[in-house]
């Protein structure tokens, strides 16, 4: 069987999808990057459609069977069941488009079901790497160094995605009353706390920036550009080594302690899942088996009864 990476995609005839990706950006207010993972997931599709003679624009022709197809294509190129499933909603949500403007009854879909997602390890620092890695002291006082410390400390402190850090304008941060605003996904807005140290962290990388015009990005790369978040991907995990933490570190990671490190110290699921951003609960729900692991090995190691198994 013809791989879909082999396939020439047609090209001629891409209304559907410019009228699908235009519906995203303006109705749904997608950031360009959720826009863009929607026309790659599918174009890919559109390519297994040409095996058949078919084109995104002949949607009308699609069947079951060449979404089945495209689905075997996918498990034969070994993609992970999580990018599989995501791939099929991109699918599954053009087709719900057409069948909403009444181009289409039916999706070719019904009766295909997302793979399961495996369940994956949430991986956080304890307490005391998280201190460390804050708390170290890079070898130069200088911009690069105050800002590297301003933003880790952003992520930990207040949980914040790297998107939404570096998307940070002067606006939008009040260091007087320790509070932030900023667009998560979607591009909705909300309000985060900013600890006492994040806000002098940034105080006193602000007074080594030249630009201090309020709609200018915070977090500047040494070129006075905004930094981008391959950047800061890698003073992360340059960061980390330098203070002795020889796991690989990243901005998510540092995100997740916060949400770990907020429930073990007793704060309710709903306030983390405000505090984060998320749209479901069900998504903040899976740091609490970090926590229980957590709870499991303070008993096994403090409750009297634990190592002995008496009753």
């Amino acid at each position: 069987m013809t791989s879909i990476t082999e396939m020439p995609f047609l090209e001629t005839e891409i209304s559907f999808l410019d009228n699908f990706l235009q519906y995203l950006r303006v109705e749904k207010n997608y950031s360009s990057a959720t826009v863009t993972a929607y026309e790659n997931d599918l174009v890919q599709f559109g390519k297994s459609l040409s095996f058949f003679k078919l084109s995104l624009n002949k949607a009308q022709d699609v069947r079951k069977e060449h979404v089945s197809h495209y689905l075997f294509d996918l498990h034969t190129l070994k993609y992970a069941k999580s990018t599989i499933g995501r791939k099929l909603s991109s699918v599954r949500s053009f087709f719900q488009f057409l069948i909403r403007r009444k181009i289409l009854t039916q999706s070719p879909l019904l009766g295909i079901v997302n793979p399961k997602k495996e369940q994956r390890q949430v991986r956080v620092l304890n307490v005391d790497s998280v201190a460390q890695l804050l708390d170290a002291s890079y070898k130069d006082n200088d911009f690069s160094s105050a800002r590297d410390k301003a933003l880790m400390e952003l992520l930990y402190g207040s949980g914040l995605r790297i998107s939404e850090a570096l998307n940070l304008s002067f606006a939008d941060i009040d260091l007087s009353e320790q509070i932030a605003k900023v667009q998560g996904k979607g591009k909705k807005e909300r309000l985060v706390p900013l600890t006492k140290l994040s806000c002098d962290r940034l105080q006193e990388y602000i007074n080594l920036r030249e630009s201090l015009e309020p709609k200018s990005y915070i977090f500047l790369g040494v070129r006075g550009k905004q930094l981008q978040r391959r950047q800061a991907l890698k003073i992360i995990s340059e960061r980390a080594k330098e203070s002795g933490i020889y796991q690989h570190v990243s901005p998510h990671m540092l995100r997740h302690s916060f949400a770990s490190h907020m429930l073990e110290s007793g704060t309710d699921l709903r306030s983390v899942q405000t505090l984060l951003g998320h749209e479901r609960l069900s998504t903040t729900q899976r740091y609490t088996h970090v926590t229980m692991q957590h709870l499991m090995k303070v008993y096994d190691a403090s409750h009297p009864l634990a190592k002995t198994g008496e009753e």
